[in-house]
């Protein structure tokens, strides 16, 4: 039996199994095309996803915190910050804590630009030059209370920030992140690391950052000057 009879013997057969190949063929450039654009779209979304930077300026007495972007625009930005008095120390066991003290009013002013991109927004501790500035009394008091802490319990204290932002990116997804900020650390809170501070927020009394004083941030620190 030549081919041309072996084809038209079994014709349908080879006719089905044809379609299926083709069919195939057709779903597999179709996934294909699926995974290239999927991946195009990706790479596009994170060539214009905005980076958010800060930087703390001193000058003049008067401290700012900006909040810079330096990657794609950032559309309706938003953010809220919340300073706190870090603690650390060891107890007697040796182990390692923490404890966070808030303070109220530290930044005295919030100034957004409107710019989706560069300069977001600067918060400052105090506009006025010859008003006494409340970052250098909370500051006086951290020198003060690690000058009494120094040698007990590998303790010490420091002035943090945390930063929870909002804002829509190109493509119209909206993005949430919170971030700690201090005079030599800049990293970007997960969910649970964030709830912590929340939870301080509802169990501690916050401190005034106009009035604050050292006894009060003494009064916090009970196990660490055992």
């Amino acid at each position: 039996m030549n081919f041309w009879e072996l084809f038209k013997k079994n014709r349908e057969e080879i006719g089905t199994i044809s379609t299926i190949i083709i069919s195939l063929s057709a779903l597999a450039v179709s996934l294909l095309t699926a995974q290239y654009t999927n991946l195009q779209t990706t790479v596009t979304k994170a060539q214009n996803a905005p980076a958010i930077k800060f930087q703390i300026e001193n000058k003049k007495g008067v401290e700012s915190l900006k909040t810079i972007n330096v990657g794609g625009p950032a559309f309706d930005f938003k953010i809220n910050t919340q300073t706190y008095i870090r603690l650390k120390y060891s107890t007697k066991d040796n182990i390692r804590r923490e404890k966070l003290i808030p303070i109220n009013g530290y930044f005295f002013i919030n100034v957004p630009t409107y710019d989706v991109k560069d300069l977001l927004n600067t918060e400052y501790t105090n506009i006025y030059i010859s008003t006494p500035n409340k970052d250098i009394k909370v500051k006086e008091v951290i020198i003060e209370f690690n000058k009494r802490i120094s040698g007990k319990s590998n303790g010490i204290a420091e002035l943090i920030h945390v930063c929870d932002l909002s804002y829509t990116d190109l493509f119209g997804d909206v993005h949430k992140s919170s971030y700690l900020i201090s005079g030599f650390e800049r990293k970007r809170l997960d969910v649970t690391s964030r709830e912590i501070f929340n939870l301080t927020m509802l169990q501690h009394n916050q401190l005034d950052a106009d009035g604050i004083t050292l006894d009060q941030v003494l009064a916090n620190a009970n196990e660490m000057l055992l």
